[in-house]
C-alpha cells in the first residue's frame, strides 16, 4: 500500500501550486479597483458589498468555483497540521487545562468531520462540472472509487466524534477523568498533584502521536485526491482546464 502512496508523493503540493500560479495570473488581468471591490465583497456581509461592473467568462467563474472548494479543504487541513502545536504548550493563566484539552481534541474530531464532507462535496461538484469532459469521463470510475476509499478513511476518526455532536459533547474516559481529578487537587490533603500533572502529560502526549499519525494518512490520502483531480482540471502545462458544456441534440 505504502508503494502506492509513493506514487502519489506531492499530489496535494503540486494542486496548490498550479491553482495559485493561476489564481495570480488573474488577479494580474484584472483592473486594480475591481480587485479591490472582488476582495471587499468576498470578506463583507452582503449590506456593505459593493458594485461590481466586471463581467466574468464562463471559465473565469468556473475557474473560481475550483478554487474556492480548494480553498476550503486547505485551510481545514492546514488547521488540522496546526493543532498539535495547540496541544504542545498550554497558555497562562488558563482556567482549567483538562477542559482546554476537551476543548482542542473536540474541535480536532470536528475539523476532521468538516474535512471529510468538504472532500466528498468537491469531487462531486467538479464532477458535475467536467461532466462530458473527455479527461473527466476517462476517469470517472476512478474519482467515484477514491471517494469510497476516502470516506472509509475518514469514518474511523469520525465515528469517534460521534454524530450527535451538536446536542452532546465528545466524551474520553481519560478526559473525563482527567477533569474530575483537576477538581480535587485544590484539596492539598489528598496529595493528588503529581498524579494530575503526570495524567496532564501523558493524555497530552497521546493525543498529539494520535493527531500526528492521522495527519500523516490523511496526507497520503489527500495526494492521491489532488493528483487525480490535477489531471482533471490542469493540462500538463499546468494550464486550466476549461470545463466543456456536453452538446445537445
Amino acid at each position: 500500500m505504502n508503494d502506492i502512496f509513493n506514487q502519489f508523493e506531492g499530489g496535494y503540493q503540486n494542486f496548490e501550486r498550479a491553482i495559485k500560479s493561476l489564481l495570480i495570473k488573474n488577479m494580474k488581468k484584472t483592473d486594480k479597483q475591481e480587485l479591490e471591490t472582488i476582495i471587499w465583497n468576498f470578506t463583507s456581509n452582503n449590506n456593505e458589498r459593493k458594485r461590481s461592473t466586471i463581467l466574468f467568462t464562463p471559465e473565469e467563474k468556473a475557474f473560481a468555483i475550483v478554487w474556492a472548494g480548494f480553498h476550503e479543504i486547505a485551510e481545514t487541513h492546514e488547521l488540522l497540521n496546526e493543532i498539535t502545536n495547540y496541544l504542545k504548550r498550554f497558555p497562562s493563566n488558563l482556567p482549567s487545562k483538562a477542559r482546554y484539552l476537551r476543548f482542542l481534541i473536540s474541535n480536532y474530531l470536528n475539523e476532521v468531520y468538516i474535512l471529510s464532507k468538504r472532500l466528498e462535496a468537491y469531487s462531486k461538484k467538479l464532477s458535475r462540472l467536467y461532466n462530458g469532459n473527455p479527461q473527466f469521463e476517462a476517469l470517472k470510475q476512478t474519482v467515484a472509487d477514491l471517494d469510497i476509499y476516502t470516506y472509509k478513511f475518514f469514518e474511523g476518526i469520525n465515528l469517534s466524534r460521534g454524530k450527535h455532536v451538536h446536542a452532546t459533547r465528545y466524551l474520553d474516559n481519560d478526559l473525563e477523568s482527567l477533569i474530575f481529578l483537576e477538581a480535587t487537587i485544590h484539596n492539598k490533603s489528598l496529595g493528588l498533584t503529581n498524579m494530575y500533572k503526570t495524567k496532564i502529560k501523558s493524555t497530552k502526549d497521546h493525543w498529539i502521536e494520535v493527531i500526528k499519525n492521522n495527519n500523516v494518512a490523511e496526507k497520503k490520502i489527500l495526494n492521491v485526491y489532488f493528483s487525480l483531480l490535477h489531471l482533471i482540471v490542469f493540462d500538463k502545462n499546468g494550464e486550466f482546464i476549461s470545463p466543456k458544456k456536453p452538446k445537445t441534440n
